[in-house]
């Protein structure tokens, strides 16, 4: 059985794979997953937050290009700002008709810009932190940001199972697995349940992380 000091090393080593092989990939995928906030775009306080995370992701992407060093790396640093501020939103806020907003995606998508200019800069242990950082928290959208690779294989096989009929439920659909015979809040109950002892383990390794050393 792989200790946290293994799994959190082998994490490390994965993101650093990961940005030798393909820096500029992955943008476009999360920047097509804004839909879900868009539809909200009625409001203007989301509105502004959108704004934060298009600059980011805009910034960013300037930066990736960007073949003069200087400018990189200024380009690097406002775009961390703007994922710092996402990160950083309250987790829920009221909208005006009194509907309550979750700003998981921000908070999420921030997390993920960190993660992507850590990568940039080579500060693969900083860039690992977000990853697990995301998960301890919204292990269901460190599933969909993030790299499988970057999670034991079995974890992460299992809480994509988890947050599958995690979404089944929410939408009224039928569920897979062991969940599939039982009520679906008896079914959401125990998958949330699962879900804590994942951000629990997440959140062992996200410790080891932070007290590695950078060589």
């Amino acid at each position: 059985m792989e200790t946290v000091f293994t799994v959190a090393s082998l994490a490390i080593k994965a993101v650093n794979l990961y940005f030798q092989e393909k820096k500029e990939e992955a943008l476009e995928k999360i920047i097509a997953q804004n839909e879900k906030i868009i539809q909200f775009k009625k409001y203007e306080f989301i509105n502004r937050k959108l704004e934060v995370l298009r600059n980011g992701e805009r910034i960013l992407q300037d930066a990736i290009y960007s073949q003069n060093t200087s400018e990189k790396r200024h380009l690097l640093d406002s775009a961390f700002m703007e994922f710092t501020s996402l990160a950083n939103f309250p987790l829920n806020e009221q909208l005006p008709d009194g509907e309550l907003f979750d700003n998981i995606d921000f908070i999420s998508k921030g997390y993920w810009g960190r993660f992507y200019i850590f990568g940039l800069l080579n500060e693969y242990r900083n860039s690992t932190i977000q990853v697990y950082t995301c998960a301890s928290i919204f292990p269901e959208k460190a599933v969909e940001l993030f790299d499988n690779k970057f999670f034991p294989k079995l974890d992460f096989s299992s809480l994509s199972t988890l947050c599958d009929n995690l979404k089944k439920i929410k939408q009224y659909e039928p569920l897979n697995g062991i969940y599939s015979n039982i009520p679906s809040n008896m079914a959401k109950a125990l998958i949330e349940m699962q879900m804590d002892k994942y951000k629990d383990k997440f959140k062992e390794i996200l410790y080891q992380l932070k007290s590695q050393n950078d060589g």
